[in-house]
Parts: structure tokens; sequence; C-alpha cells
């Protein structure tokens, strides 16, 4: 049985996806993730997305930070997986390239270890300042160096 290649790169996907959303009709962005993941398999990198288990779903949460007004508030709160979107998803999982965090669990957490977990040096795809993260390690300074 072949092994699938190690990843090179982890994407922090709900990040990606999110990247530039803050509009009206802004929502979680399949798309965005899936052409970071391509320009990196250009650059001769394998990429691997990290996705909460929420985000596999048929209807997934919208978090963009648009504001909607009350009256358009429950269609911007929710956003139904298109057959295209969905496609990409079932293209990830063929091609071994989709990680999933457990329901409730803080996907954040999975990508940084899957960063430290490989045989290399294993870069991350995210703008997360991780500021949430600093305070709940027990030793920040070696945090720090990683995370630059």
């Amino acid at each position: 049985e072949s092994r699938p290649e190690p990843f090179s790169v982890v994407i922090d996907g709900p990040n990606v996806a999110y990247s530039r959303q803050n509009f009206e009709g802004g929502c979680f962005s399949y798309h965005q993730i899936e052409l970071v993941r391509q320009k990196l398999l250009a650059q001769g990198q394998h990429a691997l997305v990290m996705l909460p288990w929420k985000y596999l779903q048929p209807v997934i949460p919208n978090h963009a930070r648009f504001q909607p007004t009350a009256q358009t508030q429950a269609a911007f709160s929710k956003h139904e997986v298109t057959a295209e979107e969905q496609a990409i998803i079932d293209q990830w999982a063929a091609e071994e390239a989709l990680s999933v965090s457990p329901l409730g669990a803080n996907d954040d957490w999975y990508w940084m270890m899957a960063s430290v977990a490989g045989d290399g040096l294993v870069a991350v795809v995210s703008n997360d300042l991780m500021r949430d993260h600093r305070l709940a390690l027990l030793e920040p300074r070696p945090f720090l160096r990683w995370k630059s």
C-alpha cells in the first residue's frame, strides 16, 4: 500500500476562506482555499487543507464580519454549500489533501500540531495572529519562536 506524499504546507482553511470576505454577500469561500492550494501545488508544494467538521456539512455557518441589517441577518448567517463547492471538498478528500478537526474542537490546535508533527519543516498559510493561543501555552518564548 502506498502512503500519501508528506505535506509541506498546512492551510488554515477557515482563515483563508474568510480572508477579504467582509462585504455584503461575503462568506466562507472554498474557492479561495482552492486558489491558494493550486498556487502552492504549482510551486511544487504538497498542501494539506485543515477544516473544522462544521464546514463539511450541507449548510455551514457564515462568520464573515460584514454586519447585516436586522432584515437581512438570517440570509447572511448560514450558507448552503453548492454542488461546485462540494466538488472541491470531494477533490481534496480524494487527493488526501484534507484533514478535519472534530465537532467542538478548536481547529487551530490541529493545524499548529500538523506544522510540527511531520519529518521536515512544514509551513502554515494563515493570517491568524494566534493571540488567543499564546496565553494557553506554558512556555511563551518557544511558541513565539515557532510562530515567527
